[in-house]
C-alpha cells in the first residue's frame, strides 16, 4: 500500500462515473494499461462514452459507505507513457502540470464540498491512488523550439506549452479508492479517451479544451457522489446529470 506524496493530486474521478451505462460488446476492442488497479480489469464493466470508453468497478455498498469517511488521502499520481507512443518521451515538469491540473481541480471541488483532505491513514479515511495510462504522444511536424523556464508559469501554461511540441492522442486516467486501515478496495475507475492507436486512426488528437472538458465533468460527478453521501438515499441526486 503506497502512502506516500499526498501532494497535490487529484482526488477522485473514481466515484463520479459508477452509473449504469450501455455497455460495449467487445471490450478487447479497448485496450488499456493493465497492473495499476488491485482489480482484475476484465472483472470491470465496460460502459462507452462519446470519443472513448470507461471501465468501472464498485463494491456493493460503497456509495452508502462513503458517509462513514471523514477525511481523503490522496497520492501523487503516476503517469504511464505508451510503450508504443510515437514519441516515446517529455519533459517531467510538462507530465507533473498533467498530473497537477487534473489533482487541483478535483481537490478544489472536494474541498468546496466540505471533504477533508488529510495525509494520515485512519479508520475513517480513504485512501485514494491515480494514474495517467496509455500516454500516446506524437511528435508535431517541422521543428518546433519552444523554451519554458521551469517554475515561471502556471500548471495551465506548462501544459500548453508541451502541446505545442507534441500531441496527445490518446490517454487513460486509472483510479481507485480503499480503506487506508483495511485496504478493502471500494472502487475503482478507468477513464480511456482519445483516438485508438489500434484502430489506426489519422490526424486525431486531445487539445487542451477536450482535456478539460474530461477532467471537469468527472470532477462534479466525485463531487455529487460525496455529497450523496451526506444525505438520506431518497435525497440523492442523479451523478449523472450535469
Amino acid at each position: 500500500m503506497r502512502y506516500q506524496s499526498c501532494d497535490k493530486f487529484f482526488l477522485v474521478l473514481i466515484i463520479s462515473a459508477f452509473l449504469p451505462v450501455p455497455v460495449l460488446a467487445d471490450q478487447a476492442a479497448f485496450p488499456v494499461d493493465e497492473g495499476f488497479l488491485s482489480i482484475a480489469y476484465e472483472d470491470m464493466r465496460i460502459v462507452e462514452r462519446p470519443a472513448g470508453f470507461d471501465l468501472i468497478h464498485v463494491t456493493p455498498g460503497a456509495f452508502e459507505k462513503l458517509s462513514d469517511y471523514e477525511g481523503v488521502i490522496i497520492d501523487q499520481p503516476e503517469i504511464w507513457i505508451d510503450r508504443e507512443s510515437g514519441y516515446p518521451g517529455a519533459q517531467p515538469d510538462y507530465l507533473k502540470a498533467i498530473a497537477d491540473l487534473v489533482r487541483d481541480t478535483l481537490v478544489g471541488r472536494l474541498v468546496k464540498g466540505g471533504n477533508d483532505i488529510v495525509t494520515i491513514p485512519g479508520s475513517n479515511v480513504v485512501f485514494m491512488r491515480i494514474a495517467i495510462t496509455d500516454l500516446y504522444l506524437k511528435k508535431k511536424k517541422g521543428e518546433v523550439f519552444v523554451y519554458q523556464p521551469i517554475g515561471s508559469v502556471s500548471e495551465e501554461e506548462m501544459f500548453r506549452t508541451m502541446l505545442r511540441k507534441v500531441d496527445i492522442i490518446e490517454l487513460a486516467i486509472q483510479m481507485e479508492f480503499v480503506d487506508s486501515v483495511t485496504e478493502e478496495l471500494l472502487g475503482a475507475i478507468v477513464i480511456r479517451r482519445g483516438e485508438l492507436k489500434k484502430r489506426k486512426a489519422a490526424d486525431g488528437r486531445l487539445d487542451f479544451d477536450e482535456f478539460w472538458a474530461i477532467v471537469d465533468e468527472y470532477a462534479d460527478r466525485v463531487r455529487c457522489r460525496f455529497d450523496n453521501a451526506k444525505l438520506p438515499k431518497d435525497e440523492w441526486l442523479d451523478c449523472q446529470v450535469g
